[in-house]
C-alpha cells in the first residue's frame, strides 16, 4: 500500500501504547529472582502480550529487569513481535547507577542507555548505526521506582496527591508524575490515578488498583477505540490466544459523516471531557484554534484558523535541534535535505519537495515498532509515525524548524471493512515563510479533519500522548462554519 494514498493512516496505537504501560510499577518485595507476570489485553479481554518483572541480586549490586512482549497482527502482513527489556542496575544501598532499554522488532534493534550521576544523567541511543547523546540535569525529587516507596507509606487522608519527577528514557526528558487515590472497589482494591506531564502538557494517564499490602491488582489505560488492561497472570499462565486485528482496536466510528466538499473548509469539533478532573489543553497550531466554552473543548480547524505554535527564538532554535528520533546529522538524510534547500528559493517550496522525498523513501507500509528518522531512511519502512519523523528531520536538516503533531484524522473511505472513522495519526508542523503550517506525507495532504492533541519531537511518549488525550474526549458536535453572505 503506497504511503501517498489516503489509506495509509496508521492504526498502530495499541502496540505502541502498550509499551508505555511499562511505566506502571510492580510493588513486589525485593528478593533474589522474584518474578511477577502480567498479561496485556484490550479492554474487552483480547490478549496482546505479556510483561514480567524480576529482580536479580549480584555481588554488590542489584538488577531489576522488566521484559515486555507484544504481538501485532495487521491485515496483509504476518504476525510480528515487539520485545522490550529494561534493566535498572543499582548499588547495594539502592542507588540507581545505570538504566538500559533494549527494543527489538524483527531485525531492527535499538538500545538506550543512561548513566545516572548525583547531578546529571548522561544518555545515549544506538540505532541504524547511529549513536545520539544527551545530558539531563537530575532533579532532587527524581525517582526510579515509579513512586512505589511513596505509595507504600502514603496516607490519602493526610495528603491528597503524591508527586515526583521521573525519567522518560526514550525521549529523553524529565517528567512529572502525579498519583491521586480513589475509593475502595468491589474486590477490595484501592483505585489510583496516574498522570504524567512534560512541562504543562499531559503525556499519559492510567488507572491501577493496589491491595492493602501495596501489591498491584491490575492496570487500565484509556485508548482510542479499545483501552488496554494489564492483569496479573494466573499461576503458570503466559500469553496465549488469538491476537486481535490492530485496525479494529484503535479506531472509532464518527458520530457524524463529513462530506468530501467540507474537508478543506472551516470545521468545528466540540468535545465533552470523559474525565472532567483532568486538565488537558490541545495545542494551537497554524490551522487549529482551541477554546473551552462552558467547560467543553472546542477545536476550530481550517487553513488559517490557528495562531500557530510559539515563534520565540528559543522555541524555533529547539525546533531545529537534532534529537534521539530526528537525527539531522545522518549523512544521507542531510544530503537530501540540503539538495532541496539549494534548489528552491522559499521554505514552502522546500517543504513540498521534502514531502516528495519522504514519500519516495518509504517503500513498505509497516505498523510495527517505532523508528527514528535515520532508521526510516535506512530500512525504508513505517507508517504515518515514521513518515512524520523522517519529514521533520529533513526539514530541520534543511534549516526549517519543525515539530511533530499527533492526534486524530477522519477517514471517509472504506478501510478494513469500515468507513467514516477516526483513527490515530501523526504529521508535521513546519515554520515556513513566517508562519507555522502543517504537512502530511503519509496521506494525500493536510485537511480540516486533522485534530492535533500533542506536540513533540518524534519520541514515542509525545506521539502516544496525542492519541491518549484524544481518548479522554467524547465528540458532542461537528459543524461546518460558514460566513454570512454579504449584501
Amino acid at each position: 500500500m503506497p504511503l501517498g494514498t489516503r489509506r495509509s493512516v496508521s492504526p498502530l496505537l495499541a502496540a505502541r501504547c502498550a509499551l508505555a504501560l511499562g511505566g506502571v510499577f510492580c510493588l513486589a518485595s525485593v528478593h533474589a529472582e522474584v518474578t511477577d507476570r502480567f498479561v496485556l489485553r484490550t479492554a474487552d479481554g483480547q490478549p496482546l502480550g505479556y510483561r514480567e518483572h524480576s529482580v536479580e541480586e549480584i555481588e554488590g549490586s542489584r538488577r531489576t529487569i522488566r521484559r515486555q512482549v507484544i504481538t501485532v497482527r495487521s491485515e496483509g502482513r504476518p504476525t510480528q513481535t515487539l520485545e522490550e527489556k529494561r534493566i535498572d542496575t543499582s548499588l547495594a544501598d539502592g542507588t540507581v547507577v545505570q538504566i538500559e532499554r533494549q527494543t527489538r522488532v524483527g531485525a531492527v534493534r535499538q538500545t538506550i542507555r543512561a548513566e545516572v550521576g548525583p547531578e546529571q544523567i548522561r544518555l545515549s541511543r544506538q540505532g541504524a548505526g547511529q549513536v545520539q547523546s544527551a545530558v539531563l540535569a537530575r532533579p532532587a525529587d527524581l525517582r526510579f521506582d515509579n513512586g512505589a516507596a511513596l505509595l507504600a507509606r502514603w496516607d490519602p487522608k493526610a495528603q491528597d496527591e503524591v508527586r515526583f519527577s521521573a525519567l522518560d528514557l526514550s525521549a529523553p526528558a524529565i517528567e512529572t508524575v502525579s498519583y491521586t487515590m480513589g475509593g475502595v472497589e468491589a474486590d477490595g482494591g484501592r483505585r489510583v490515578r496516574r498522570l504524567t506531564y512534560r512541562g504543562d502538557a499531559l503525556r499519559s494517564i492510567s488507572f491501577f488498583r493496589i491491595d492493602d499490602a501495596g501489591q498491584l491488582l491490575g492496570t487500565e489505560q484509556p485508548m482510542i477505540g479499545s483501552g488496554l488492561r494489564l492483569d496479573p497472570a494466573k499461576e503458570g499462565e503466559r500469553f496465549a490466544g488469538q491476537v486481535p486485528q490492530l485496525i479494529d482496536t484503535v479506531r472509532y466510528r464518527s458520530p457524524y459523516r463529513i462530506p468530501k466538499r467540507a474537508l478543506d473548509k472551516h470545521l468545528r469539533f466540540n468535545f465533552e471531557r470523559k474525565v472532567p478532573s483532568v486538565d488537558l489543553v490541545p495545542p494551537d497550531t497554524g490551522e487549529q484554534r482551541v477554546s473551552f466554552p462552558d467547560g467543553t473543548v472546542q477545536l476550530d480547524v481550517c487553513a488559517t484558523c490557528g495562531a500557530g505554535l510559539p515563534t520565540s527564538d528559543g522555541y524555533l532554535q529547539q525546533a531545529l535541534a537534532p534529537t534521539f528520533w530526528l537525527e539531522t546529522d545522518y549523512v544521507p538524510l542531510r544530503r537530501a535535505a540540503l539538495k532541496a534547500a539549494r534548489r528552491y528559493s522559499n521554505d514552502a517550496a522546500v517543504m513540498r519537495a521534502l514531502v516528495n522525498v519522504t514519500i519516495g523513501r518509504l517503500e513498505t507500509l509497516d505498523f510495527a515498532g517505532h523508528l527514528s528518522a535515520a532508521e526510516v531512511w535506512r530500512y525504508r519502512r513505517g507508517d504515518c509515525t515514521e513518515s512524520a519523523a523522517l519529514l521533520a528531520a529533513l526539514g530541520r536538516a534543511a534549516g526549517i524548524p519543525t515539530k511533530v503533531l499527533s492526534g486524530l484524522v477522519y477517514s471517509r473511505a472504506l478501510y478494513h471493512g469500515r468507513s467514516h472513522t477516526f483513527m490515530p495519526h501523526t504529521w508535521v508542523a513546519a515554520y515556513v515563510d513566517g508562519r507555522w503550517r502543517s504537512y502530511d506525507a503519509a496521506l494525500d495532504g493536510f485537511d480540516s479533519t486533522h485534530l492535533a492533541f500533542s506536540v513533540g519531537d518524534g519520541d514515542p511518549r509525545s506521539i502516544h500522548a496525542g492519541h491518549q488525550v484524544a481518548a479522554l474526549l467524547e465528540t458532542s458536535a461537528m459543524t461546518e462554519v460558514r460566513q454570512r453572505p454579504t449584501d
